[in-house]
């Protein structure tokens, strides 16, 4: 930490009423300046991308802070940070600014919306503790922020980074809290939460009792309205993070007045003492009242007593606010010293970071299409490959009637069996789906559903993660953003989990995502040429998908040529329904065909694929305009609905069948087997050109990849000219099921001839299969 600099500043900000009543130590603004704050973040010149920035008064800096850019500097950097500001720019920007080596940072959200500046992940633990206090003074935010600054040397930054900050003092940090929010810290308590399910106010994943043994709630009041917020900062899934009381139930925001209430009982002394009052500061959980900034209003005040007089006092004191509709008791053993209250200050064992106690081996890998749930049941150790159980699927949801198809190891059970109960969502199937595995006595391994250890679904887009994730509210809730991103998949999966949540509690719920496999691809490739604020701030660059597909072709490709994952390059076709290319180099993806949505790269059955972005609006007059489909989940406007859903071969021919469309002679046919091989092809050329010709092979996957050789001879004749050459007899061949990966390249011949520069081959793809090992790779699910 750099020592304070002591002096006065000439400054316009004016700290609210209810900030302290003074700072710590005065200190001279850093550069000397006639701007204010306001003024000099709207002036234009500020506003510029990788321009210097114009001077500013910071003002009396309220905290000192040491702020880490992450993966950018290599050095931690010590910063005085400055007032909360809106500027007046257009749009607005809700910024901070600091100083750094006496230049001015200017530092701002990716949002042009200051009501969406609130971090759900403040404190977001970055080191271990065992006092939860402390986790107070360390602070990161949920998205990489915007930093400009320019160095003493005339180095100019302007990047989006990952930012965290450690105050040196609690009430620094308590007074950074409340300038980011805009709003005053009035009380806060430490309390016990008990869900209510009175008029259904459940969170989304059902019947959740609380998030942790005791948190610390916060109550807030804006400071330009009358409303106030309530926040917790809560051990909740191993991580102390503060969290927004809507994050966790959306209910109340959809209820009438009457509802949207919350009370709050607190019994005892409401008001925190000292840790002199209070005998010993580890009687409770917190015990932190002496270095919080004073109380600024007397909320809800209580007989002011010790400890065991509160236990017995029948008094207590209740708020009501209107708004929210949750409701909170307080733990009477917390308030006693009980041992099951008491922080441990040695760090937490494996064990007790797990969830649940049970050792899980049983795996279910969820798989929902638009029109199909398919789940494959594993069982699995630690670190070890899962063994295939049983699977069963439904298909025809789009089409009733629907059928059921069970098989239990290399038995074929059930097939395509109409469905009796009533379906008629993917959740309604998967309820099914359960119900059929736990009936089946002889699956001795399901024998209840509390068998069950781990269910990973394949969500489509998973935004900017970029691993498998445990699915949390904070998990959840990101999902929930991004689902007009992929709206025909993520919603869908998203209901599933809802309804897993509900009927397996005692089982981890793991998102495994299409998108994350791309996480690798290089920013000059994944970027489109757009204004790179907006991109930012709305999330529009290259995401790819068919992650799990990718993922396991690499692996087992690389095993069949007896190399390392990390030392082959492929040109992988994931060819189906849904259709696409990936370059993999050193064994990430490089490159893939599809982008922000899976819309964009090859046409499929009913996707258009890459078309010229104004074709839509000279398609229809009313492409702008919501789609009839659409639900309250599912927002989806015309235009995507003709590209996702009225497109393709589908358009082209009438059927989605693309085995039919390659065995007919008809003209409309022919025009659909072409196009399909020619739009595969040019991709297999632009991949060949960006690995620079170093392929060890190109790799067909997918249903139309594994079974059309028809197709495969086509798209290999179209790529010759780059070395790549098939056996004819070779591709004939059906594919066994037991076979992974097979060899349909031209080899040299005894003759001495010419042995092609890359391999052709065909892999089994299995993206359950995938999912369900990263499960079992990951020991945190152990």
């Amino acid at each position: 930490m750099a020592s304070r600099r002591t002096g006065s500043s000439s400054s316009s900000y004016n700290s609210s009423s209810r900030g302290p009543a003074s700072y710590l130590a005065q200190q001279a603004s850093p550069v000397d300046s006639t701007f204010t704050p306001i003024s000099a973040v709207s002036s234009s010149e500020s506003s510029a991308p990788l321009t210097p920035l114009v001077p500013l008064d910071l003002g009396p800096p309220g905290y000192h802070a040491s702020i880490k850019l992450f993966e950018q500097m290599a050095n931690e950097l010590t910063v005085y940070l400055g007032p909360w500001e809106i500027s007046t720019t257009n749009p607005r920007r809700v910024i901070w600014q600091c100083s750094y080596e006496g230049e001015v940072l200017e530092h701002f959200l990716p949002s042009n919306n200051p009501a969406a500046i609130f971090p759900y992940t403040l404190h977001a633990q970055h080191r271990r503790f065992g006092d939860p206090r402390e986790n107070e003074l360390y602070i990161s935010f949920r998205e990489p922020h915007r930093i400009r600054y320019t160095t003493i040397s005339g180095l100019v930054y302007d990047e989006y980074i990952d930012v965290k900050y450690d105050f040196t003092t609690i009430e620094g940090s308590m007074q950074f809290q409340g300038d980011v929010r805009g709003r005053d810290l009035i009380d806060w308590f430490d309390v016990d939460v008990v869900w209510s399910d009175t008029h259904r106010r459940t969170d989304p994943y059902g019947n959740v009792r609380g998030l942790g043994t005791i948190q610390r709630m916060k109550l807030w009041r804006d400071r330009y309205s009358t409303i106030h917020y309530i926040s917790f900062f809560a051990n909740h899934r191993r991580r102390w993070k503060e969290y927004l009381v809507h994050n966790f139930d959306e209910e109340p925001r959809d209820r009438d007045d009457r509802h949207r209430r919350l009370q709050l009982s607190v019994r005892g002394a409401s008001r925190r003492g000292s840790a002199t009052e209070n005998n010993s500061s580890r009687d409770r959980r917190f015990s932190a009242s002496s270095i919080f900034r004073p109380r600024q209003a007397s909320v809800a005040s209580g007989p002011q007593s010790s400890a065991a007089s509160s236990s017995s006092s029948s008094s207590q004191s209740q708020l009501d606010i209107r708004y929210l509709g949750i409701q909170f008791t307080r733990n009477e053993r917390a308030q006693q010293g009980s041992e099951e209250c008491t922080v441990s200050s040695s760090s937490p064992s494996r064990a007790e970071l797990s969830n649940t106690a049970n050792m899980a081996k049983i795996i279910l890998s969820v798989n929902a299409g638009s029109s199909s749930v398919k789940i494959s049941v594993y069982t699995a150790e630690p670190g070890q490959a899962p063994v295939q159980l049983a699977e069963t699927s439904i298909s025809g949801l789009t089409a009733p009637p629907c059928t059921l198809s069970y098989s239990r190891g290399d038995q074929v059970l059930v097939k395509d069996r109409t469905v009796e109960e009533k379906v008629e969502t993917q959740a309604d199937a998967f309820g099914v789906l359960l119900q059929t595995l736990v009936d089946d006595s002889d699956l001795g391994e399901i024998s209840s559903k509390d068998d069950i250890g781990i269910v990973c679904h394949r969500i489509v887009h998973g935004g900017d993660y970029t691993k498998p994730q445990l699915i949390s509210d904070e998990t959840y809730h990101h999902l929930e953003e991004i689902n007009d991103l992929a709206p025909l998949h993520n919603a869908t999966s998203l209901r599933i989990v809802q309804r897993c949540i509900r009927e397996l509690p005692a089982a981890h719920n793991v998102a495994c995502f299409d998108s994350q496999f791309h996480a690798t691809i290089p920013e000059h490739i994944r970027t489109y040429p757009i204004d790179p604020e907006i991109a930012h701030s709305n999330r529009l660059r290259k995401y790819g998908f068919h992650g799990m597909s990718y993922a396991f072709i690499t692996r087992e490709a690389a095993r069949f040529l007896g190399k390392a994952p990390a030392d082959v390059n492929l040109i992988a076709l994931h060819l189906g329904s849904g259709a696409s290319a990936c370059a993999i180099k050193g064994g990430q993806s490089w490159d893939t065909s599809m982008g922000l949505t899976p819309l964009a790269g090859l046409p499929g059955a009913t996707r258009s694929g890459n078309v010229d972005p104004s074709l839509v609006f000279h398609y229809a007059s009313d492409v702008g305009k919501l789609s009839p489909a659409s639900t309250k989940e599912l927002h989806i406007s015309r235009a995507e609905e003709i590209l996702n859903k009225e497109a393709g071969w589908k358009a082209l021919t009438g059927t989605t069948n693309f085995g039919v469309i390659a065995a007919s002679a008809e003209p409309k046919m022919k025009l659909a087997f072409d196009l399909f091989v020619d739009r595969v092809s040019a991709f297999v050329g632009s991949y060949y050109v960006s690995l620079h010709g170093q392929v060890d092979a190109l790799v067909f996957a997918g249903g139309i990849g594994e079974k059309s050789d028809r197709l495969r001879r086509a798209v290999v004749d179209n790529v010759a000219c780059l070395g790549f050459a098939l056996d004819e007899a070779a591709n004939a061949e059906k594919l066994d099921s037991k076979t992974t990966v097979k060899d349909i390249g031209a080899h040299a011949s005894a003759e001495g001839g010419k042995d092609p520069k890359h391999g052709v081959l065909v892999c089994l793809t299995d993206e359950q299969f995938e999912m369900a090992r990263s499960c079992a790779e990951d020991p945190d699910l152990w």
